[in-house]
């Protein structure tokens, strides 16, 4: 089945960005031990002033570094423990696409906690945020002082949110964690895009909202396993409600038999295209891929159908993107394929 259980990474795109990787360094110290643990928490402007004022100098840091591609940068504010553990994979790869995602952007606070502890290796709770946005945070206390830093990245299309946690150890903050998740897309959050993808559902636009649920899906977890929304199990049983009931009405691969050439659509998806989100219609052909005008033909009769199997295809998008290929395949081998677009505003 490939309709809703597709993987997630090409739902958006920035500056020509062709997939998008859950982008994470989970660092094994983060993962000592599970229980909860005690001590005094603090939030935001409840902070001590002198720890917020060193906090915020080493975001500024942290963003510069990352947005300027100064690796070099980034050791100098990074826990012996991170050092030790970010040569390699996260130094030759992850780097460059945090340094890619946050070019030409700037940052706000979105939240801080501070935490004074009394035990070390406990994962602690607090909450945050108001109305259907309201979050759980649970985070793992590695020092007696610890600081999580969640600063929102991005533009009017998406925007990310790093999540920083440093440790003071022998009286200096030092990094020991990032990570940097998808928050909002076109200024919705997971909630705000749980709410489009209800109207739509409710209006039987069952493709889009379930495209829409795949968006709110990538947005769910903006800080991983650590940010959890409190409507996120409400979220989760719909999702899996409109995957089933999608997946069941258009069971993939499915053989367009009104078109003679017999097409089969195998993947749908949504994707960022032209600064809009529209849905990406992936299909065999049995053309030759050398053969464009038999290629585009068969594509209008394509467009045509989809436009009638699909109900609201094409008043709820901009844009259809569609990909004609010689075999099935998935992301990690793209093929031979041949990209056609549908403007519906012509």
């Amino acid at each position: 089945m490939y309709f809703l259980k597709l993987s997630l990474s090409c739902i958006h795109k920035l500056n020509k960005m062709k997939q998008v990787f859950p982008i994470l360094i989970l660092m094994a110290l983060f993962f000592q031990g599970c229980r909860l643990g005690q001590g005094n928490i603090y939030k935001n402007v409840n902070i001590p002033a002198n720890i917020r004022d060193e906090i915020n100098a080493l975001d500024i840091k942290l963003f510069q570094s990352l947005k300027g591609n100064d690796y070099q940068g980034l050791t100098n504010i990074m826990s012996d423990e991170m050092n030790a553990k970010s040569v390699g994979k996260f130094k030759n790869l992850v780097f460059p696409q945090y340094h890619y995602a946050l070019s030409g952007k700037s940052f706000s606070q979105f939240d801080e906690f501070y935490l004074r502890s009394f035990f070390v290796n406990k994962h602690t709770l607090t909450t945050s945020g108001s109305g259907e946005n309201s979050y759980e945070f649970i985070f793992p206390v590695t020092k007696m002082e610890t600081d999580i830093s969640l600063l929102l990245i991005g533009d009017s299309i998406t925007q990310y949110l790093l999540t920083a946690a440093y440790g003071k150890s022998k009286g200096v903050w030092k990094l020991d964690y990032i990570n940097l998740e998808l928050y909002s897309l076109f200024g919705k959050s997971a909630p705000g895009l749980y709410d489009q993808a209800k109207y739509l559902y409710e209006n039987h636009y069952l493709l889009d909202a379930a495209n829409t649920m795949m968006l709110c899906n990538r947005c769910s977890r903006p800080a991983d396993t650590f940010f959890r929304y409190e409507i996120s199990g409400e979220m989760k049983d719909f999702f899996d409600r409109i995957a089933a009931e999608t997946n069941k009405k258009y069971p993939m691969p499915m053989t367009l038999e009104n078109i003679n050439t017999k097409p089969s659509l195998f993947k749908i998806y949504p994707q960022l295209f032209m600064k809009k989100v529209c849905p990406e219609i992936r299909y065999l052909s049995h053309i030759s891929m050398d053969d464009t005008l038999a290629l585009k033909k068969e594509n209008l009769e394509v467009q045509k159908s989809a436009g009638e199997l699909f109900y609201g295809l094409k008043k709820n998008n901009s844009f259809i993107v569609y990909r004609a290929f010689s075999e099935i395949t998935d992301d990690k081998k793209p093929g031979n394929n041949h990209l056609f677009i549908e403007d519906i505003a012509k």
